[in-house]
């Protein structure tokens, strides 16, 4: 079962390096069981989307829902169950279709 994807975002002909959206559906288990906590009930269900590019160890947690203000961001960073981002580049949609207490199901549209 895959953990993430690596979607194509951007080559970068100065420098030669790809770009790429990192899209994964974290369940609160292990490392990630804070998200089970009170503080993130308000999280919805669906997918994190991060943006990294090649030979650069900093990646970069998206805020899908901008609209809102946290200030601790990553209470509601997820991209929601029946929500679409649209990279606005290159047209690339992302769409969590559905969610379990297990894993997901996402849609990527690619023009």
């Amino acid at each position: 079962m895959a953990k993430a994807l690596k979607i194509p975002q951007s080559f970068n002909f100065a420098t030669g390096k790809m770009t790429y959206y990192y899209v994964e559906y974290r369940l609160p288990i292990g490392a990630d069981n804070f998200l089970s906590t009170a503080a993130y009930a308000s999280e919805p269900s669906g997918v994190f989307v991060h943006l990294g590019t090649d030979g650069d160890a900093t990646g970069y947690l998206l805020d899908m829902t901008p609209a809102t203000v946290n200030p601790t961001f990553f209470h509601d960073a997820s991209l929601a169950v029946g929500t679409t981002y649209t990279d606005p580049g290159s047209g690339m949609s992302i769409t969590p279709m559905w969610a379990s207490s297990s894993w997901g199901g996402i849609y990527v549209s690619m023009p």
